[in-house]
């Protein structure tokens, strides 16, 4: 009798144990599925050896605690670790380098300011930050300036409050050169897509994912350079 009671006992501390780890299980697969991600891409232009400090405030979790610096066409994926909530990004900008910022971010609460670029990262978002460094050439140069040889396009979107939310899906034929090779979303909170003054000479499209019962009124204002376009899809 005594041995059958002890089996007892000892299945009754295995089955307890078991149900306890796969519960803990489930708290881990939970937090995993609510962690969001953020890609870094530095690029410049023209493209040379120069090297562009940053630092970001999740710098300690990717491994880059005392920042990191980057060049042309170089990457910091986080991964799928950061939970929800407020990061930060800034770069040190060389003397004689004009910066230029865009962020995809699906949810549309992220922002810049100056070399700074604020991310509101929401559950299991990727919010994509695009840094592009376009060297400045002295007036007193000889050569070219960089507003002559290459263009610069502004993509400017408006959206009338109350009457439309939320981002809108845009697709740019030069969009692989400034870091959308799939696209990007236009929001309230993310208005324009500059692409600095990165592109050749040339002729390129933009077309927009008109939702349904919105209206656009394309709108474009050129400059006397010939190279200035800006598109202004007015959203109501």
């Amino acid at each position: 009798m005594r041995q059958i009671a002890r089996a007892v006992v000892c299945l009754a501390v295995v089955l307890s144990a078991t149900i306890f780890i796969g519960c803990d299980a489930d708290i881990l697969n939970t937090t995993v599925s609510e962690a969001g991600r953020i890609i870094l891409n530095n690029q410049v232009s023209p493209s040379d050896s120069n090297s562009f400090g940053f630092e970001m405030s999740y710098g300690p979790q990717v491994a880059y605690p005392n920042g990191l610096v980057m060049g042309n066409g170089q990457q910091v994926d986080s991964g799928f670790i950061l939970k929800p909530g407020t990061y930060t990004i800034k770069e040190s900008v060389p003397d004689g380098w004009q910066l230029t910022i865009n962020i995809n971010d699906p949810s549309g609460g992220s922002s810049s300011s100056g070399s700074q670029s604020t991310i509101d990262l929401a559950i299991g978002e990727t919010v994509i930050v695009n840094y592009i460094n376009t060297k400045v050439l002295p007036a007193s140069s000889p050569t070219t300036t960089s507003n002559e040889s290459m263009g610069r396009i502004i993509l400017k979107t408006q959206i009338n409050p109350g009457v439309a939310s939320g981002a809108f899906e845009f697709t740019m034929s030069y969009g692989r050169q400034v870091g959308y090779p799939n696209g990007g979303k236009l929001g309230m909170s993310n208005p324009e897509i500059d692409s600095g003054f990165t592109l050749s000479t040339g002729i390129y499209t933009i077309s927009e994912t008109v939702r349904c019962r919105v209206a656009t009124d394309d709108r474009y204002q050129r400059s006397n350079r010939g190279l200035g376009l800006q598109r202004q899809p007015i959203n109501h």
